[in-house]
């Protein structure tokens, strides 16, 4: 709708169709603000319509083999947020976060559709993303990318035509940290 102030995508379980699509790309043109909140595979990833606006949801799910999760009662799938990048969403955030079966998000330097995309909330060095199944897998060079890896992105795009305007997305790895279920074991 013409006075939508945000969309939030909240853990898809299907791809989008075209006119979904066009309905997104039209909201964009109109300097509308867009959340998306991803799951690991096999949820879909929006990856085609994602990457040339800057941000990349990888494959797999994070692994978090730092002591550090085990501290909040979680297992190696739930990573921490223990690092936040200077952006007025993350402005005076200094508490870790926790994930639980996050996607890792790439951010593009230099993205197809222009913009600034950044990372936003990241996990610590111990962490990696794998494609493996099995409940504690370990590190598999070749297989799997070692962190530290970006859990929340965002980009800040300008409306065709128009420099005052903008269109802004941020992008999570996760979508039930929003259900306020582990809020008593994250910060």
């Amino acid at each position: 709708p013409e006075r939508c102030a945000a969309v939030v995508i909240a853990g898809p379980r299907q791809a989008l169709e075209e006119a979904e699509v066009g309905r997104l790309d039209a909201y964009g043109d109109r300097w509308g603000r867009l959340a998306i909140l991803l799951e690991p595979d096999p949820a879909p990833s929006f990856e085609a319509w994602l990457r040339p606006r800057g941000l990349e949801p990888l494959p797999g799910v994070i692994v978090d083999t730092s002591a550090a999760g085990r501290t909040v009662g979680s297992g190696p799938r739930s990573p921490l947020a223990v690092r936040y990048i200077d952006h007025p969403i993350t402005q005076s955030f200094e508490i870790a976060t926790l994930y639980d079966g996050s996607r890792a998000l790439r951010v593009i330097e230099k993205p197809e559709y222009g913009g600034r995309p950044t990372a936003l909330a990241e996990t610590g060095a111990e962490s990696f993303v794998t494609t493996a199944t099995e409940p504690s897998p370990a590190f598999t060079p070749g297989r799997d990318t070692g962190g530290p890896l970006t859990l929340v992105a965002a980009t800040t795009l300008s409306a065709p035509g128009q420099r005052d305007q903008e269109f802004r997305l941020v992008v999570f790895g996760d979508s039930d940290f929003i259900s306020n279920a582990l809020l008593r074991r994250q910060g």
